[in-house]
């Protein structure tokens, strides 16, 4: 295992390498965006399969849209700082000596996403103040603990990614949405290729969980997942589409048996992860 570990870490290294690019000369920002343009999918929106997107208006509609692409692409520049910190602590650490190279791709990359989201931000919206947890766990002994901050960090790019793919290609789209979409699953490929190959080394290394264990991980892991969820509904961005009662009308939309297909979906390739690695016995659980 070790060999083909290590081998696979040096191979997502040197593509990192190959695909390198300078995200302020990659990108062309047009002067704004107009009013009549998806920037959010509606079937990535969190409206999407419930009774409360049909009560909407078309222009409530479109300008909830937009609010929804500044909130997710704030929670991804926001999340991925929380990234950087976890990663940085243990490029050439005991134990990460494999992955020490393509950590610091790693790092410059998810700078260039904190780069590029923000500036996309700052251009045509604005910033949603950060609202992520710490990834790093508590009360866990040390090497579970490490084995669950990097678990967050792949569940949390994996569900990025899930939007990613889907905005990449929706023609519907500005070009600049769908290219910044683009080139971030470009990148979270490897990154979550790699994710993938340390989170099954560091499982291998954890040995048996004790009861106690076993539940005090499940419950941080559930708690991580839930949190992450809720954050695609953040009340501010209702109140900047023009939606009376911000609060309450994100209360009725996580009370929709739609909501939680949706969560699902996209969940579903690290539930998929998670069941297949024996990581998780019961990940549907998690949500």
């Amino acid at each position: 295992m070790g060999e083909a570990y290590t081998a696979v870490l040096e191979k997502l290294t040197k593509s990192s390498i190959a695909h390198d690019y300078d995200p302020r000369r990659r990108f062309e920002w047009p002067e704004g965006l107009g009013p009549d343009e998806w920037l959010m999918p509606p079937e990535l929106m969190s409206v999407h399969d419930t009774p409360l997107a049909d009560a909407l208006d078309r222009g409530t509609l479109m300008a909830l849209s937009k609010w929804e692409l500044m909130n997710f692409f704030s929670l991804t520049l926001h999340g991925e700082r929380e990234l950087l910190m976890v990663i940085s602590r243990r490029i050439h650490t005991d134990g990460f000596e494999a992955p020490s190279d393509f950590f610091h791709r790693f790092i410059e990359e998810e700078n260039n996403h904190i780069w590029f989201f923000s500036e996309f931000c700052r251009r045509y919206g604005r910033i949603y103040p950060d609202s992520t947890v710490s990834v790093a766990a508590e009360d866990l002994r040390p090497e579970l603990e490490v084995f669950l901050s990097f678990l967050r960090i792949l569940i949390f790019e994996e569900i990025g990614d899930h939007f990613n793919i889907r905005m990449a290609s929706d023609a519907r789209l500005p070009s600049i949405v769908r290219a910044l979409n683009a080139a971030h699953h470009g990148d979270e490929s490897r990154h979550i290729a790699a994710g993938r190959q340390i989170a099954r080394r560091l499982h291998a290394l954890l040995g048996r969980l004790s009861p106690e264990e076993g539940a005090a991980f499940l419950d941080q892991l559930k708690e991580y997942v839930s949190f992450t969820v809720q954050s695609f509904y953040n009340p501010q961005m209702y109140a900047d589409a023009g939606i009376r009662d911000a609060y309450g009308f994100r209360r009725d939309l996580l009370r929709q048996p739609g909501r939680r297909r949706q969560h699902g979906m996209f969940l579903g390739r690290s539930l998929a992860f998670l069941r297949s690695s024996g990581m998780v016995l019961r990940p549907d659980e998690l949500y």
